[in-house]
């Protein structure tokens, strides 16, 4: 090992604890990428070539350059998500199974057919339908099951803001799609 290369490994040493503390602060929550994370952007510093590694030590700036590259590998195509994060599942708040409150064949009546409020919640329950689990659910419980967005917001712990965003999308959806069930009331 040369001279130059003893001198950024003593340095690394020096702000490792601080790197500790950083990438606490950069995962947030994410408790569990902590451990990967220290350990491959200081392998990707160390792949880089031996001048770039001096001129970032002898400007002092070590410390910052590391924590900004942990906080560019939590972005979506980065090599640690690639590598680490890709092999988690997406959370779904529900499985998609039928509930009691849902529109089923044993809630129409067939004598005389199906009212104008069956055929708009038909048309709707369609719709949402093709949206991911979180739309899915929150219009669910918005739209056909009478809750309120402030009692979602608490219950899955999630920006009201967000949630109302969502709404947006799926209610400009809901009168493109279901015009049509809406005219014949």
């Amino acid at each position: 090992m040369t001279e130059n290369e003893k001198l950024i490994r003593e340095e690394l040493s020096k702000v490792y604890n601080q790197l500790l503390i950083n990438v606490q602060k950069v995962c947030g929550d994410n408790k569990e990428w902590r451990d990967d994370l220290v350990p491959v952007v200081i392998e990707m510093f160390l792949k880089l070539k031996i001048e770039k590694q001096l001129h970032i030590v002898q400007s002092g700036k070590l410390e910052n350059y590391l924590t900004r590259t942990m906080k560019l590998q939590l972005i979506w195509k980065s090599d640690f998500n690639r590598i680490y994060r890709a092999k988690e599942k997406s959370r779904q708040f529900y499985p998609n199974v039928i509930y009691p409150d849902t529109i089923s064949d044993e809630f129409l009546t067939y004598g005389e057919g199906p009212s104008a409020e069956d055929l708009v919640i038909e048309c709707m329950r369609g719709i949402i339908d093709q949206y991911d689990p979180f739309i899915k659910e929150v219009a669910n419980k918005i739209y056909l099951g009478n809750e309120t967005l402030r009692t979602l917001s608490r219950r899955y712990k999630i920006n009201y803001y967000h949630i109302k965003t969502a709404l947006k999308v799926i209610e400009q959806d809901l009168r493109i799609h279901c015009e049509h069930c809406w005219k014949e009331q």
